[in-house]
């Protein structure tokens, strides 16, 4: 058996930004995106179909996580700013076995629109990154937060 190492040409970086009107107030979005996370967030979205619930600690050093019970899951992401009710900010890492290697920064902004709520959000790539993947992800996003969570809040 040899050594093998294989040069990736997908390495770079790629921004998925996105804006979602929602018909409810800041506290109310605020609300479901930290506290309601699991009524919403999508069954196919689970990574392990052992999964409990989707948490998402909305305090610094926090975790966004799938619980599958008994201390076992899968950390998608830890807190690095929160200001309630307006926003949240997270970093994680991805193994090859997720599309990695490579490091997503979520930025979830919560601005006032009317009786509304404009969420502005970004999933920024770095590393193992190439356009078949943020194409994915964006898609995974919209269905997420413009399909589920829009709508839990509505």
């Amino acid at each position: 058996m040899g050594n093998k190492s294989k040069l990736d040409s997908t390495a770079g970086v790629r921004v998925i930004e996105l804006e979602i009107a929602i018909k409810a107030p800041i506290a109310r979005v605020w609300k479901a995106l930290v506290h309601e996370t699991s009524t919403w967030w999508l069954r196919d979205f689970y990574t392990d179909a052992s999964a409990k619930r989707f948490v998402i600690e909305p305090v610094l050093g926090g975790k966004m996580f799938e619980d599958w019970g008994n201390g076992e899951g899968l950390v998608w992401a830890t807190v690095t700013a929160v200001k309630s009710p307006t926003m949240l900010e997270l970093s994680g890492v991805s193994s090859p076995a997720w599309g990695g290697p490579n490091t997503h920064y979520h930025s979830f902004r919560l601005e006032s629109q009317g009786t509304g709520t404009l969420l502005r959000f970004t999933d920024a790539i770095h590393g193992r990154a190439d356009d078949g993947l943020a194409d994915s992800l964006r898609e995974g996003w919209k269905m997420l937060l413009d399909g589920a969570l829009r709508a839990h809040c509505e």
